[in-house]
């Protein structure tokens, strides 16, 4: 049975890897500034982590980078994400793609590139102490900081203390290059602290080791060969000056079981020879350690020869006479030197050292993909692999190639990273050459960039299905003018699942500021800035008070969101204060202090997703929101659907569904009801409201409108400018993509805008309207109902149910713990709530049904509207408006908003909905649809299926 166990678990586990999130996430260490693990620039250090509780196997890897040797150097190198973790994204991307690179491939998300660590809990320390990791100068001069021995032990106490590593069976700690010296002098007093951290039943079968990618030697340099006093390793002052530079600047670690064989006190190495292998593997005892090498570092040969490019002749594609000898020493020095490392004796079954050498001119190994890097055709990642699974006695690894002959016909390429590459063959160069080693293109050493590509965003472009929504910055933010209201950077949130070619983009709402004061104190909230958004959001509702839920839309729980839980989703945080339609930022004159650039965050998030999430690949789009969001979707519907259409090749369909943004441009009450000259409720141009708000869209945020409404409606009155295309109904008749409005018949928040402010000033002490709330109401529904045939064509439909209530899938925060409950009972029309409505609006759109105002529902109108009420023991006097009794209502609590605190805390109440008449059309099923692509849903026990194999897969490994 087990065999067949595991063919099946394989079988099943291919229609399971995309739904398994392997994300390598950002996490923060409460205690870093206490532990004094610093960055140089003094901000707190961090790592990523994929977490796997069904593993008790962890692989942690400390990131590659150079090291700064002045000050100058590091001051420069402090404002980098070398030096700081500012900029540090929430994620690391699961794949290289377009020029990107990921983590390590030890770490790495990609199956293609980690096949046997993928599902481990696997951690990527990134480098920003520019010291080696060896610094325990947290305080030097020009307050910079050298902390990199703090920040591993701080790491790994985080990982043993909070994250679980204390129930590990097998721990590997690597790193490349810098990374690797690290490694070098942390990884026998890790050993210790992991196996004495360690449960107690697991104590006797934990295993430590380590791995250094990329051998940096104590070697002199090519002009100190020439001078006999100066041409070993400890007469040569170029080694001299390193180690001045890691004892003096950086204040160096020195393990114990290192400084009790070389001594802090002897010159010339003063102990620091134990990050070179070729001393220091002699001082580890309680772990086992692989070194992958190659016999020409390109790094320690760039040092060598004065950074100038390995001083290959002008205008000569080969070395000179003093260049061959030269490499031909290193060569042949690495090579006795690997032997006599493995040579050392065993003391224990878990400790000893192992070589992998190849005849290969790199540098490392594991963060790029080198096709040079392999012994007998066995690559340094197999050879780590061998290295971890090897039985306990059988962890040595010896993997020498020979010396080529003759050493002398090596040669540089010119057409390649500045004659950098092609120095591991003893033969001319075959081209095309396909360098991709890391290494390449040393002047840029520290920013990990590849040959042939001089720019690197630091994006994390995810390949896998992430449940979590992950923060995204803008690219070039400011440059673009995405920015917020203080000219944070405009951030968006992606879950990302590569398995379906569908795509839901939802914009958050969040009213919008109406004056200097109210602007300035919003852009120092989340709706004004981006500063304080969190990494990541929860895949579902989460069970805490004052724990924001994603929109039902794009929840994660298909309980909640059955028909696009697995959809690629995003979510378009608001921090514009413009309802996203804003085009002008503080530098370009905002009369408010503050930036309103909406539009441009739309248009750039878009353009980002286009361009690093896989967006230009999709087949449906939704495109969505909720109050200002929905203005900002439908408004923007027609550009969005260009812009991707463009990268598509007309392959998209683009869908605009609006939640509850249908801002009527009606007059106020009192202009409504005041003595003289009363409006008329559908008096557009004679309200002093309307003009107000059109002077605000226009003077102050240059708002982006839909360019035919805005054309139309401005020839019909100039005044307005076509910023009344803020109403709805003035927007859809120009829409060319398909599109539906979900939206109540008395929409709260433009009532409270329209009844002055108050809590719709019911007199006090008295549950019912006065007589011109209630004419004032009563015409607000009529003229609802009246205007709902603007919203209705053969490519667009209205969901209006006879209700009280702003939004269906606004955003909030649960007053109490538990669940957040969406769609009210007073939303429901035939049975159907809003979702319902904009899911089978959105299949029939994906099938290019003839006529989607099928689709449209609106319910009749209560038969007394002058007896509504508002009762105060309800939603502070915000019910019993969609009923024509006096009745008590069923109020239900629903996720909408009280909004006299709109925007902040929400939890407002719905009232049952009387007996609804729909118009005719055909009935819509509420059965879940599959829709079109890849995502549909599958039979729970299905699904139960596959989950059962990942699961099993997950154990086998």
């Amino acid at each position: 049975m087990a065999p067949l166990c595991v063919n099946a678990c394989a079988v099943l586990l291919l229609c399971v890897l995309s739904m398994c999130q392997a994300t390598l996430i950002r996490q923060f260490m409460p205690d870093a500034s206490a532990k004094k693990a610093f960055c140089l620039d003094g901000t707190d250090a961090g790592y990523y982590l994929y977490r796997n509780t069904t593993s008790s196997k962890w692989i942690i890897h400390l990131q590659d980078g150079d090291f700064c040797s002045s000050a100058v150097d590091c001051a420069q190198r402090a404002t980098t994400h070398m030096g700081s973790s500012r900029d540090w994204a929430c994620a690391l991307p699961d794949a290289t793609t377009s020029g990107e690179q990921d983590a390590p491939a030890p770490v790495s998300s990609d199956s293609r590139r980690n096949p046997n660590f993928r599902y481990w809990n696997r951690v990527f320390l990134p480098y920003c102490s520019g010291d080696l990791w060896i610094g325990q100068n947290y305080n030097a001069s020009g307050n910079l900081s050298f902390s990199g021995h703090f920040i591993i032990t701080a790491v790994i106490d985080d990982l043993l203390t909070n994250k679980g590593m204390n129930m590990a069976t097998d721990v590997i700690l690597g790193g490349s290059s810098a990374g690797g010296i690290g490694v070098m002098l942390h990884l026998d007093d890790a050993a210790l602290s992991i196996k004495s951290a360690t449960n107690a039943a697991r104590r006797a079968e934990a295993f430590v080791g380590g791995y250094v990618d990329g051998w940096t030697r104590f070697y002199p340099t090519l002009a100190e060969t020439k001078i006999p006093a100066q041409a070993t390793p400890s007469t040569s002052p170029f080694i001299a000056n390193l180690v001045s530079l890691a004892t003096l600047l950086y204040q160096a670690y020195l393990p114990a079981s290192c400084t009790n064989i070389y001594s802090r006190t002897v010159a010339p190495f003063y102990g620091t020879q134990c990050a070179d292998p070729r001393w220091g593997a002699r001082t580890i005892s309680n772990a086992a350690l692989l070194v992958l090498a190659a016999r020409w570092d390109t790094y320690n040969i760039f040092l060598a020869f004065g950074n100038n490019a390995y001083a290959c002749a002008t205008n000569n594609m080969t070395l000179d006479a003093e260049e061959s000898t030269f490499i031909q020493a290193f060569g042949d020095y690495s090579y006795n030197i690997a032997q006599n490392i493995t040579m050392l004796p065993v003391t224990t079954a878990a400790n000893g050292v192992s070589f992998f050498l190849t005849n290969c001119y790199t540098h490392s190994f594991l963060s790029v993909e080198d096709q040079c890097s392999s012994v007998n055709g066995t690559s340094a990642y197999s050879t780590l692999v061998s290295f971890v699974s090897g039985g306990r006695a059988k962890r040595r690894v010896l993997a020498l190639s020979p010396t080529p002959t003759p050493a002398t016909s090596l040669r540089c390429n010119a057409d390649c990273g500045s004659r950098q590459c092609g120095w591991g063959t003893n033969t001319p160069y075959p081209a095309p050459r396909n360098c991709t080693m890391q290494g390449v293109g040393f002047e840029a050493h520290r920013f990990g960039m590849l040959c042939g590509n001089n720019t690197r965003r630091n994006l994390a472009v995810s390949n896998t299905f992430n449940k979590e929504s992950i923060k995204y910055v803008v690219v070039n933010a400011t440059a673009r003018n995405a920015v917020c209201m203080d000219d944070t950077p405009y951030a968006y949130y992606v879950a990302r699942n590569p398995a379906t070619t569908n795509w839901i983009i939802f914009l958050r709402g969040g009213g919008f500021c109406d004056s200097f004061a109210d602007c300035i104190k919003r852009s120092t909230t989340d709706l004004g800035t981006s500063k304080n958004y969190a990494c990541t959001l929860p895949a579902r509702e989460v069970g805490k008070s004052g724990v924001e839920a994603l929109p039902q839309p794009i929840n994660a729980d298909p309980a909640v969101n059955p028909k696009y839980h697995n959809w690629n989703r995003v979510y378009m945080r608001y921090c514009s204060g413009d309802t996203f339609l804003g085009r002008r930022t503080k530098a370009q004159g905002n009369l408010f202090g503050v930036s309103t650039a909406g539009h441009y965050s739309v248009v750039a998030a878009i353009e980002d997703m286009l361009d690093y999430h896989g967006l230009d690949q999709s087949t449906a789009v939704v495109f969505s929101g909720s109050s200002a969001g929905c203005i900002g979707a439908i408004t923007q519907l027609d550009l969005v659907n260009t812009m991707i259409n463009a990268r598509t090749g007309n392959t998209t369909k683009v869908i605009g569904a609006g939640d509850g943004g249908w801002f009527r441009g009606f007059p106020l009450e009192s202009e409504f009801n005041r003595i003289g000259n009363p409006l008329l409720i559908n008096d557009t141009y004679g309200s002093a409201f309307i003009h107000g708000i059109a002077m605000l869209f226009g003077n102050v945020f240059n708002a982006y409108h839909h360019p035919g409404c805005q054309f139309a409606r401005n020839a019909l009155n100039p005044a307005l400018g076509g910023h009344d295309c803020l109403d709805a109904q003035n927007t859809f008749p120009f829409l060319k993509a398909p599109a539906i409005l979900l939206t109540a018949r008395w929409d709260t928040y433009d009532l409270y805008l329209k009844l002055g402010g108050s809590q719709y000033t019911c007199a006090s002490g008295s549950d019912y309207l006065n007589p011109n709330q209630r004419t004032y109401v009563g015409a607000y529904g009529r003229e609802s109902m009246l205007a709902t045939d603007k919203f209705r064509s053969r490519t667009s439909a209205i969901f209006m149910p006879t209700c009280y209530k702003h939004t269906s899938f606004g955003i909030g925060k649960n007053a109490v713990d538990g669940p957040v409950t969406y769609g009210p009972p007073c939303g429901e029309l035939d049975g159907l709530r809003p979702y319902d409505a904009m899911r089978a609006f959105v299949d029939g759109a994906i099938n290019n049904e003839a006529n989607l105002d099928s689709y449209t529902r609106i319910a009749e109108a209560p038969a007394d509207s002058l007896g509504i009420s508002c009762r105060a023991g309800c939603g502070a006097k915000q019910c019993a408006w969609s009923t024509n009794i006096n009745g008590m209502p069923n109020c239900s609590a629903y996720r909408g908003s009280s909004f006299s605190a709109y925007g902040a805390a929400e939890g407002t109440y719905a009232c049952t909905s009387p007996s609804l008449t729909a118009t005719t059309g055909p009935t819509m099923s509420t059965t879940m649809s599959g829709g079109s692509g890849a995502s549909r849903q599958m039979a729970p026990a299905a699904l139960g299926i596959l989950l059962a194999a990942c699961l099993c897969f997950l154990l086998l490994i």
